[in-house]
């Protein structure tokens, strides 16, 4: 990237428009943004140690709902399918999953959905009025620590789960299992993506095991990588517009590795390259990948145990450095006002206790703590919040 690109990214940067901020009483874990109910307008999920599920106006930051699961495990992990992806099954669902192995089903209002279909209503404190039967009414129950859930947005027919040693897929539509693939420690990351572009997603599996797995929509296990670390997130997509996939990687030895996806249809040998590695003072939380300026290049966006957000090129290269001074453990970008360029949403910790938040910042980079709305305010925001910024 030419310096003269770098400099005017970094000045689009400096500002850090901080939109809103929305303050939770405990630590946010996974926050993300869709149409949930297909009205035009993004809304803001997050999920936070609590056993909260809260659901925020995106240009606002105000909430539209706030469930408590009832169980007594904090919630760790959520996702939903956006309307704006099309397909046959228009059923907005957010799937969670908790730290004691159960993943719940919840419709666009927020009420659990029974895999029978049974709708399951909730009072104005955000517990189900019939509390007992809507606790049983999970989809499944791994009866392990779920790490992450996810689906391809584009390919919204399964479920992936993953959930200490193992990773499982359930279907989108009734919730029972396609299958199990077990590794040799905690799966950390999962991630769906045609990696080989022949029109079929593949399943990537990152496991504290130091291995990479590539399976097959089937389960079947197509190849591994030996990392040499624990992995811990993965990420996956044709970052700099050569036609070519790239598999980003961040693993517990402080690195950051853009991987290239071989095939030898000849001698039917699968196998990985290396393209680029970066290095970093302390392991990194969470990834994403936008153009967060709009001048048609992707920047991959990365938050560390050292409390920072970093920007890196397409290549790898570090453009830009935020002391954030919280961890963020979860950021997803979105165009939330349809300017044409994202937000950032973030979700991160405080340091003072009780205290976190979901806010958003303008297309430079938000943060996560609480949700606020501030415009124009120099730098980043700070606190346990979501945030839009565009930012598993």
């Amino acid at each position: 990237m030419p310096a003269t690109t770098i400099n005017d990214l970094r000045d689009t940067l400096r500002p850090g428009l901080d939109i809103w901020e929305q303050e939770t009483e405990r630590q946010m874990e996974s926050v993300f943004a869709a149409d949930i109910d297909n009205d035009g307008d993004v809304e803001v999920i997050a999920c936070s140690r609590d056993g909260q599920v809260i659901t925020l106006s995106s240009k606002e930051g105000d909430y539209r709902w706030k469930r408590v699961l009832g169980t007594s495990a904090w919630v760790g992990t959520a996702v939903t399918r956006d309307f704006s992806a099309g397909g046959e099954d228009t059923r907005a669902r957010i799937i969670v999953g908790t730290r004691n192995g159960k993943v719940y089903v919840l419709d666009k209002d927020g009420k659990n959905v029974a895999k029978d279909g049974t709708v399951f209503p909730f009072d104005k404190d955000g517990r189900a009025t019939e509390q007992e039967k809507a606790k049983e009414a999970y989809w499944y129950h791994t009866e392990r620590v779920i790490r992450q859930v996810y689906v391809d947005a584009e390919r919204p027919s399964d479920i992936i789960i993953g959930s200490e040693d193992r990773c499982y897929a359930l279907d989108y539509k009734t919730g029972e299992q396609r299958w199990e693939f077990l590794t040799n420690g905690w799966v950390r990351a999962v991630c769906s993506y045609d990696i080989n572009r022949d029109g079929k997603a593949e399943i990537l599996i990152g496991s504290a095991d130091e291995h990479l797995y590539v399976l097959d929509h089937q389960g079947q296990l197509l190849t591994k990588y030996n990392m040499k670390y624990p992995v811990h997130t993965i990420l996956a997509m044709d970052i700099d517009h050569d036609g070519k996939i790239e598999i980003l990687v961040g693993m517990d030895g402080k690195d950051l590795v853009a991987l290239m996806y071989l095939e030898n249809k000849t001698t039917s040998t699968r196998s990985f390259a290396k393209k680029w590695r970066q290095q970093f003072d302390k392991r990194l939380l969470s990834l994403c990948i936008t153009d967060i300026n709009g001048d048609g290049l992707n920047e991959i966006i990365a938050s560390s145990q050292d409390k920072h957000i970093y920007i890196l090129d397409a290549g790898g290269k570090t453009i830009w450095r935020h002391d954030h001074k919280h961890r963020v453990f979860s950021m997803y970008p979105y165009d939330i006002d349809n300017d044409g360029l994202p937000e950032l949403l973030v979700g991160s910790e405080n340091n003072s206790e009780n205290n976190n938040d979901v806010s958003s910042q303008k297309s430079r980079v938000g943060e996560a703590g609480r949700v606020n709305q501030v415009k124009e305010k120099g730098g980043f925001g700070t606190t346990r919040r979501t945030c839009a910024r565009h930012f598993g």
